[in-house]
């Protein structure tokens, strides 16, 4: 029997306050090493003396450096914030890669922090406790100067990778725009926007100023994903274009590498400037699809006030063929430079998935409600930089107002995006086009879905091999980068990898396409999220295994990440429809990665690892499998927003059924999704994500409670906890979303009291957001086919209990306000 997932309706009633916090002790990086920490602390002087005449000889009052951490000064208690960086004195405005951050610091502040350093105590301290254990107990300033490995000023190979020449060409593509993109460094993040748009607005005259001194005329503008640049905390992203000549002399003049080369000399010097970039192309993701010589699919005929899933294309357009499923449309471009086959093939996999490809492969009902976005133009015809002659910048801005209106005039909440950049994730960087859609995704509340991107065709891999040794060897082997694509590194979004079908010999059903890209890109998370079936690449019966139809109606087959991602958003937006009241995106996206499943080739515990960089939390296995549960399961949601000082703490008591008579011990398999939305800056680098909210299910053991899952991505603990980098990299610390799990075959403990809690993190320096934190919790207990009785048992405990729950697809009061 099928029993539907039930949603606590009234979670905040088991809102706590927290245990105060208690900032641990200073720690010695040193400890017993005292001439290294002598000549440490020399070296550090140095380099601040170096910072100092720096700023003298630059006539620069106040700017930026660079601070470098220890890898086991990681943790947020042991940033040297209490001394060597007070916020108030020196503050952080950023951060690069892990364990890099930004200060900003006058000439007074820099001669108080040789003070600092200076200070710190020669010899390690020793003291003993009430338990006679000797223990280290240095003074704040030596512990922080031990944890600062260097510091400098940003350098010109810091904030630029490419030269003046590769620029030229790069430039040579119109869809560029011709314009650099020039990243500033911010204020602190308790800076209020108007304060910070003034403080990029001070910069922006002073580079406008200098090359109007240096006979160059500048076209500058913000990166935004909207009109109004105030509706959104600035970017700190700047386009900047060289223009004609001041005198009016030719504009061709003024486009030689000695004026680029002079523009970015400037800028690589500027104290203020980040970061230079060269623009991103946007393409489509590369896929391939094919006439299959088949009989045309019959398109099901759409029922008035049926409530069917609701989807945005945002692609080259949706062929005619589509007929009335297409319930609006946003055509800015023309149709004569339309390429209306990658769209169609997607929305064809919406409306006639299953029928032409059959519910293994295709698990939600044919029907989908479709509004096209068409705004991409033909790759084949250079028109791009006719409809956004500002290149993303006018791109982003389109796709902003599209979402808009179709969430607005159609309700839709869902958006397939098979658009990908040229460039890879970066493994230190949130990318700008990342973090414009994040800013979309948070202003609508909307759901991008986009796909990871794919290979080009010399670069697909062999056909994954059966023995999991092997394909580890190959792995190992290959040199080409497969990175996956930019804008996948999206926080709000859902990033989509691509595994063979089944049927399509001698591909390995589930295995990696041989043409998907992996992750994680940046060095912390995952992504792709998900994954789904696009299509094999090495096959021998002519077929890639998945259909779907070509602008004409006929039936073709295809492949491409592009095309796994449209399966993914259907399970979401069915998902969407089939409940009564409105889920957040939280829930949304829980309730899909909760239902998905690693497949059967990838869980051998030697590929875990490569398991989650092609495929990340699994296959979706259907809006079916998310919504019910057999009778020997129970599937809990906890959706709410997380204010400050405040923590979810549930207790509930085990599964009767589920409990051992002889000693009180818990068995079954519990499995555990949590989804959340932090703030999010990409001043910050690898640290975008500026809150870490944690999910503990524990177990009462005397007069405390243990906690009895991990992490599925976190390694077994060796002796001790592991270190701070190690719970980033492997652990998803500060990602938003993550999978806890454990099998109590034999039974835990000997007390059938348990506790659920939910609670948050922040940053160093960083401020509770006062819209609060939405997050969702899904939690599944299950037994084996013999406890059939699982369901019942916790369900008349919660509700005898007056936790008020209701069936997911019977309440209407699942809405979450945020």
């Amino acid at each position: 029997m099928a029993n539907p997932v039930q949603v606590v309706l009234n979670t905040r009633d088991f809102f706590v306050s927290p245990d105060p916090g208690r900032m641990g002790p200073p720690k010695d990086f040193f400890a017993d090493k005292d001439i290294e920490f002598a000549q440490h602390r020399d070296r550090l002087r140095k380099q601040v003396a170096a910072v100092s005449t720096g700023f003298k000889q630059s006539s620069v009052s106040t700017g930026i450096i660079k601070v470098t951490l220890r890898k086991e000064a990681w943790a947020k208690s042991y940033r040297p914030e209490r001394t060597l960086f007070p916020p108030k004195r020196r503050p952080c405005v950023g951060a690069a890669k892990l364990g890099e951050l930004f200060y900003m610091v006058s000439e007074d502040e820099l001669r108080d922090l040789d003070l600092q350093i200076s200070s710190a105590e020669d010899k390690t301290r020793w003291r003993t406790n009430k338990k006679l254990k000797q223990f280290t107990s240095p003074t704040v300033q030596r512990s922080e100067v031990g944890a600062v490995e260097s510091i400098s000023v940003p350098s010109a190979s810091d904030k630029r990778r490419f030269t003046a020449e590769q620029a030229l060409v790069w430039f040579s593509d119109p869809r560029t725009s011709s314009a650099y993109l020039v990243e500033l460094f911010g204020l602190p993040r308790t800076t209020p926007s108007v304060r910070l748009l003034s403080h990029h607005s001070a910069i922006i005259r002073e580079i406008q100023s200098h090359a109007l001194n240096a006979g160059l005329s500048l076209d500058i503008y913000p990166i935004t994903a909207t009109e109004n640049n105030r509706a959104i905390r600035s970017s700190g992203v700047f386009g900047m274009r060289l223009l004609e000549n001041v005198d009016g002399s030719d504009s061709q003049s003024n486009r030689n590498i000695t004026e680029h080369q002079q523009l970015l000399n400037f800028l690589d010097h500027y104290p203020y400037v980040k970061r230079v970039m060269l623009p991103p192309i946007i393409m489509k993701s590369a896929s391939t699809s094919l006439p299959s010589g088949s009989i045309p699919p019959e398109l099901p005929t759409r029922i008035p006030g049926l409530k069917y899933p609701k989807i945005g294309i945002i692609d080259g357009g949706l062929s005619a063929a589509l007929g009335n499923w297409i319930i609006g449309r946003h055509d800015l471009v023309a149709p004569e430079h339309c390429d209306v086959s990658h769209g169609t093939f997607i929305g064809g996999l919406l409306v006639v998935g299953q029928q032409v490809n059959g519910p293994s492969i295709c698990p939600e009902a044919d029907g989908c409600e479709l509004v096209d976005v068409a705004i991409f133009p033909d790759n084949n015809q250079p028109v791009f930089d006719t409809y956004y002659p500002r290149g993303i910048s006018d791109f982003i801005k389109e796709i902003s107002q599209a979402v808009g209106i179709a969430k607005r005039d159609h309700g839709v909440r869902i958006f397939n995006m098979s658009l990908n950049l040229f460039d890879a994730v970066e493994e230190n960087t949130y990318g700008i086009v990342a973090s414009l859609l994040d800013q979309i995704a948070d202003e609508h509340r909307v759901i991008f879905v986009m796909s990871a991107g794919n290979l080009e065709a010399n670069d697909l891999r062999d056909a994954w091999p059966a023995d999991p040794q092997a394909a580890l060897q190959y792995l190992a082997g290959r040199t080409s980068p497969d990175t996956v694509l930019q804008p996948s590194e999206s926080s709000r979004s859902i990033a989509v990898g691509a595994v063979n079908p089944p049927s399509c010999s001698p591909s390995i059903e589930g295995a990696p396409a041989a043409y998907t890209r992996r992750g994680p890109g940046l060095k912390v998370g995952v992504k792709p999220d998900l994954a789904h079936f696009g299509g094999a690449a090495h096959v021998q019966a002519g077929t890639s295994g998945l259909h779907s139809m070509a602008p004409d109606q006929s039936l073709c087959c295809g492949t491409g990440t592009s095309y796994a991602t449209p399966l993914v958003a259907k399970t979401i937006a069915t998902l969407e429809s089939r409940v009564d009241g409105q889920l957040t995106p939280e829930q949304l996206i829980s309730l899909v990665i909760h239902g998905s499943k690693v497949p059967s080739c990838l869980s051998h515990p030697t590929l875990a690892e490569v398991a989650r960089q092609f495929v990340g939390f699994g296959v979706p296995s259907g809006s079916d499998n998310a919504l019910f549960t057999n009778n020997n399961s129970i599937t809990l949601v906890f959706a709410d927003t997380l204010r400050q000082n405040s923590k979810l703490s549930f207790d509930f008591v085990w599964p009767r059924c589920l409990v051992n008579a002889e000693d009180g011990s818990c068995r079954g398999d519990i499995k555990m999704t949590l989804v959340y939305r932090p703030p999010l800056d990409r001043n910050f680098g690898s640290e975008f994500v500026r809150a870490n909210v944690d999910a503990f299910l524990r177990q009462e053991e005397g007069t405390t409670y243990r906690g009895r899952v991990q992490q599925t991505f976190l390694p077994q603990k060796n002796a001790g906890f592991p270190h701070e980098h190690e719970l980033i990299v492997n652990g998803l610390k500060w990602w938003p979303s993550k999978i806890y799990a454990a099998h109590f075959s034999q039974g835990k403990g000997n007390s059938s009291n348990w506790r659920l809690v939910v609670e948050s993190l922040l940053r160093a320096g960083e401020i509770f957001p006062t819209q609060g934190i939405p997050f969702a919790v899904v939690l599944s207990i299950s037994g084996t086919d013999n406890d059939q009785s699982v369901f019942t048992d916790m369900r008349m405990y919660l509700l005898a209990r007056n936790v008020q729950i209701a069936d997911i697809r019977a309440t209407t009061q699942v809405r979450v306000q945020s």
